[in-house]
């Protein structure tokens, strides 16, 4: 082995370092920012099980079948799935892609822009999952924060799209898929933008029950994206095995 081959085994060593280091700093961030969100959002569910609720079984069943318990399962469902999205996105994105395809072909991907984007991505999803947790007793506030949420993901998704697809990987990338899979990416921006779409003109029409409405649309939203994405939350570990 060379000297020179001795420096670009360093140099890859160091790379894979600075990244492995990148990925858990941003991993502990979005931990804590969703952690954050979820512990406000018990907090304010929990300040609206008054005493006289408690004491009234009546009063404390009507509210869990009301718009609050709507509210909440939906909180839960979204929690879930941008809390395993945005944590699996950053595992392919920084670990499991330079296991598969090694470091020299992937690197250029990892420039300074993209982390920083990276880092814009979490603590913008966690800044507005930390407001719809604020207003989680309040469905209409809720759902606009929903929106909004949907929106900024729809923004940077189209972003990630268009440089992979600048970069010619777009036949090989598995958020975009290819000929035997479904495009995860091109899924989740058409689902938020149907969605976006449906609760805004909810919340902004005169139904007396649009609250109801919008949060059932924003279920369906969550139930989408598992339905079509679901190998992209739970890759099929088997299939790897098989294809070794």
């Amino acid at each position: 082995m060379t000297d020179q081959d001795n420096e670009t085994l360093k140099g890859t060593a160091l790379v894979r370092a600075i990244l492995k280091n990148s990925h858990e700093s941003l991993k502990w961030l979005w931990l804590i920012i969703m952690g954050e969100s979820i512990v406000k959002a018990i907090e304010k569910y929990s300040s609206l099980l008054h005493p006289e609720n408690v004491n009234n079984l009546f009063s404390l069943v009507n509210m869990f079948l009301t718009t609050n318990s709507l509210v909440l399962i939906s909180f839960v469902f979204v929690f879930i799935r941008f809390y395993f999205g945005d944590s699996r996105f950053l595992d392919l994105s920084y670990e499991e892609t330079l296991f598969r395809k090694g470091l020299e072909s992937e690197i250029k991907k990892y420039s300074g822009r993209k982390r920083f984007f990276d880092i814009l991505l979490l603590l913008t999803h966690g800044i507005i999952f930390y407001l719809m947790a604020l207003v989680i007793a309040d469905p209409l506030h809720y759902i606009i924060f929903f929106i909004v949420l949907l929106m900024a993901n729809t923004v940077w998704l189209l972003a990630q799209i268009m440089v992979r697809v600048t970069n010619s990987r777009s036949y090989d990338e598995p958020l975009i898929g290819n000929l035997n899979t479904v495009f995860p990416m091109l899924v989740w921006i058409i689902n938020n933008l149907i969605f976006q779409v449906i609760m805004s003109y909810m919340i902004f029409s005169s139904y007396s029950d649009k609250a109801i409405y919008a949060l059932l649309a924003s279920l369906l939203n969550s139930g989408f994206d598992f339905y079509f994405t679901w190998r992209f939350y739970f890759p099929p570990l088997n299939e790897f095995v098989e294809n070794e």
